[in-house]
């Protein structure tokens, strides 16, 4: 049986495995250079929502995510999720990253978390007024407070485990307000960014009451993947940068002041 020796001149050998290592390395870099954001597959506004015309994402958490993005030289891919797989994704890897309060996750050892990108109050709005000598306790006692489906509360959670307060839940991209407005529940929790958008966004707005203060705080930061521990003092760094710079805030004002035509009033 014959053999047949084929012999490949050294220069096309050099050139082919240079090639080869070349593949090899856009593959490697062009995957460490992505980064996957899990976003609400609902409207949130001013938080994440999308113009019907082009169906591109925007809102403060998309601008907060493309700005730290091209800050770290990362390519940042959207990828929406329901609220009830928001953590799960993380750990099973659909993206490497959401937004959250470290206060709602139930998997709080199994992920990191950035700096926070910003802090928001929270107040309980009524068709009816709040006592201003009240508590919390005395505001939700034999009421409704509507909430959004599969979100946690921790400051109105004692009150529902207690039952003395009850909870009608609330689809995402649903008219919370609007729904509460209509007497299906008394209460709602409104954010100060929210609350800033819902006046620009529906009319009668301040015919509304809201408690004499805030109920609760949330720190909203990036919870991260694990895989990502080498770089997570950059992102801090960067994060802490755009805070200090006014970038933030401006991604914030742009979105909570914006009116938008083409979603129904919130």
């Amino acid at each position: 049986m014959s053999k047949y020796i084929f012999r490949i001149p050294s220069w096309a050998l050099v050139s082919s495995i240079f090639v080869m290592l070349s593949a090899v390395n856009v593959f490697a870099s062009s995957n460490d250079d992505v980064f996957k954001v899990g976003v609400l597959h609902a409207q949130e506004p001013p938080f994440v929502y999308f113009n019907p015309s082009d169906e591109r994402y925007l809102g403060i958490l998309i601008d907060l995510s493309e700005e730290l993005g091209r800050r770290m030289g990362l390519n940042v891919e959207f990828i929406s999720t329901p609220r009830n797989k928001l953590e799960e994704n993380i750990l099973n890897g659909n993206y490497n990253a959401t937004f959250l309060a470290k206060s709602w996750v139930s998997i709080q050892e199994q992920v990191l978390f950035s700096e926070d990108f910003y802090v928001y109050a929270e107040y309980l709005y009524s068709t009816r007024p709040f006592e201003s000598t009240g508590s919390l306790s005395n505001w939700v006692e034999g009421r409704t407070v509507c909430t959004r489906d599969n979100f946690i509360h921790p400051v109105i959670e004692p009150f529902l485990k207690q039952k003395t307060l009850k909870r009608l839940n609330v689809s995402l991209g649903a008219p919370i307000v609007r729904i509460m407005m209509t007497g299906r529940c008394d209460l709602t929790l409104v954010d100060d960014f929210r609350t800033e958008w819902l006046r620009n966004n529906i009319a009668d707005m301040n015919t509304l009451h809201r408690t004499p203060d805030y109920v609760a705080q949330e720190s909203i930061a990036l919870m991260l993947s694990k895989v990502w521990l080498q770089r997570l003092p950059e992102f801090n760094l960067h994060i802490e940068d755009m805070k200090q710079s006014g970038v933030v805030d401006e991604i914030v004002k742009r979105h909570s002041t914006r009116k938008l035509t083409w979603l129904d009033s919130q």
